[in-house]
């Protein structure tokens, strides 16, 4: 008897371990809306921040969420406006209890990390990322970055008469001790990812 006992609970919970999804990275962000409350119906997974959910069939809908990853701001409003915030693994089973229900129009991750940002000596933001940012500043009017970009590797891995920057003022490749970047210059800020 006792045996068998064992044996339930030992089966019970590799069932409850393999239904369980795997931890998050630190910093990862995932977000599940639901269409109907007790995160049953239509379910919209979000991993981004959304700033407007006016452009899909999302907008006031969701009537219930669950956060599988990172700290998110939920919003009335587009824009990141009038928000209610809400933590990893938190489930919330009706939106009426935060005053949202199908009345989220924004969401944002809060934790997400940042990627690194220093100032050149030419005045220019530069933003070391992690890979290629899925979008940029606008171009605008054409800056003249090249003094930032070589300016930016001296700094963060030493002089190194070897590197070669390839492509115009906008965008391009940077080869900077056997390493390939790509790179794009806007006046607003310049932007370095791992290629």
């Amino acid at each position: 008897m006792a045996h068998h006992l064992v044996g339930q609970l030992i089966g019970a919970s590799l069932l409850l371990g393999a239904a369980m999804p795997s931890l998050a990275r630190a910093g990862d962000g995932h977000i599940i809306l639901y269409s109907e409350r007790d995160r049953k119906g239509d379910a919209l997974d979000i991993e981004d921040d959304t700033d407007n959910l006016g452009y899909t069939r999302w907008n006031d809908r969701a009537r219930s969420l669950a956060v599988t990853g990172g700290t998110w701001e939920v919003c009335r409003h587009a824009g990141y406006r009038d928000c209610v915030t809400v933590s990893g693994w938190e489930k919330i089973n009706d939106l009426a209890s935060i005053d949202l229900d199908q009345a989220i129009s924004s969401l944002r991750q809060t934790d997400r990390p940042q990627p690194s940002r220093l100032n050149s000596p030419f005045g220019m933001t530069v933003v070391w990322n992690d890979e290629k940012p899925r979008s940029v500043w606008p171009q605008g009017d054409s800056a003249y970055c090249r003094p930032d970009i070589r300016e930016a590797f001296e700094r963060r891995f030493g002089y190194s008469s070897a590197g070669e920057i390839e492509g115009d003022e906008a965008s391009g490749r940077v080869t900077w001790q056997g390493k390939t970047w790509g790179y794009h210059c806007a006046p607003r800020q310049l932007d370095i990812w791992p290629e």
